[in-house]
């Protein structure tokens, strides 16, 4: 977040010059309890209001005002270009920060690109969001859908995997839009090699059979794989532990797209109290997982603890330690 303020900082320089007094107006659409979806409001909200006030005291000469606007539950389009307009025709923008998911960024990102207004966020994986002359002024904070796509390609190329199933979330934009990426690149001239099939499912369906799903698709290949949350990865390792299938014969791909436990809870065999947890660490030898690398230093700690901190006191939430870094 610092980055992405001192960004703004020499943005404001350049137009208005050293010295100049000039107020910069931060304006950030939020995700409104939204369980899941990773950039909710009781995390971003204290992250921003801890570099804002970094800048206050690094650049006196610059008044830094910061408008929040809880603007979606779901990963929607139209609400936050409504809220985005608004702000801009009413008091002006100097820099967006959000939306948090590429649904809803897409319709901000093109107004600020004809405004001239530069957009920062970690969210916008969507391929489409890659088009610089559409959307000139949108900065991407961590990696997209592309790169997470070529990722998991080249670990089934290093293996001589060419056949393989998408099993991903329909009921997650993230899962929608990671399982297009990879889509996109099988078809591609490099990867017409690969037989890659997709087949989705609702975590949000108490009716949804893994065991089913998988049974389908072992006559045809032996490498899945799952795009959604940790608690989804288990409860396809556990269905594939019934049907006998941490033989040797099978192999499995996971992404953990966001070191973010709230929105897609622990990328683990474990879990507290659970009858099977021998049984899921058993299987889960056959899982081969792909994470972001989560930082360790002192000065990122008392980020974490200061975020943690004002969520507390300026909303009574109870914030983990894993909510606040969905970027890691």
């Amino acid at each position: 977040m610092f980055f992405i303020l001192f960004g703004t900082v020499f943005l404001i320089k350049a137009a208005h010059g050293e010295e100049t007094k000039y107020t910069a107006r931060l304006v950030s659409i939020l995700v409104h309890d939204a369980p899941r979806e990773p950039f909710n409001y009781d995390v971003v909200i204290p992250a921003v209001d801890l570099a804002v006030s970094r800048v206050r005291r690094d650049y006196p000469h610059i008044t830094f005002q910061a408008t929040y606007r809880k603007g979606y539950t779901a990963c929607i389009t139209h609400n936050a270009g409504v809220l985005a307009a608004e702000e801009y025709f009413t008091h002006g923008v100097s820099i967006f920060i959000g939306p948090g998911c590429s649904y809803a960024l897409d319709s901000v990102a093109r107004m600020a690109s004809y405004w001239n207004i530069p957009v920062c966020t970690a969210a916008g994986f969507d391929a489409s969001l890659n088009n610089d002359k559409i959307f000139s002024t949108y900065m991407r904070m961590m990696a997209n859908t592309v790169a997470i796509s070529r990722t998991i390609l080249a670990v089934l190329k290093h293996f001589l995997w060419y056949h393989a199933v998408v099993l991903y979330d329909k009921s997650m934009s993230i899962g929608l839009v990671t399982a297009g990426a990879i889509r996109a690149d099988v078809a591609k001239t490099r990867y017409d090699y690969m037989e890659v099939k997709f087949q989705t499912y609702d975590e949000e369906d108490v009716t949804v059979n893994f065991t089913t799903i998988l049974k389908s698709e072992t006559d045809k290949t032996r490498v899945f794989i799952i795009i959604g949350t940790g608690e989804a990865v288990r409860k396809i390792m556990l269905a594939a532990y019934d049907l006998g299938m941490g033989n040797g014969e099978f192999a499995f791909l996971s992404v953990e797209l966001f070191n973010n436990r709230k929105s897609f809870r622990e990328f683990s065999w474990f879990k507290k109290g659970d009858s099977r947890n021998q049984e899921a660490r058993e299987i889960y030898e056959a899982l081969f997982l792909i994470k972001f690398r989560v930082p360790t230093g002192p000065e990122y700690q008392q980020f974490v603890r200061d975020v943690i901190g004002r969520s507390k006191t300026k909303f009574n939430k109870t914030v983990r330690a894993t909510s606040v870094s969905v970027t890691s």
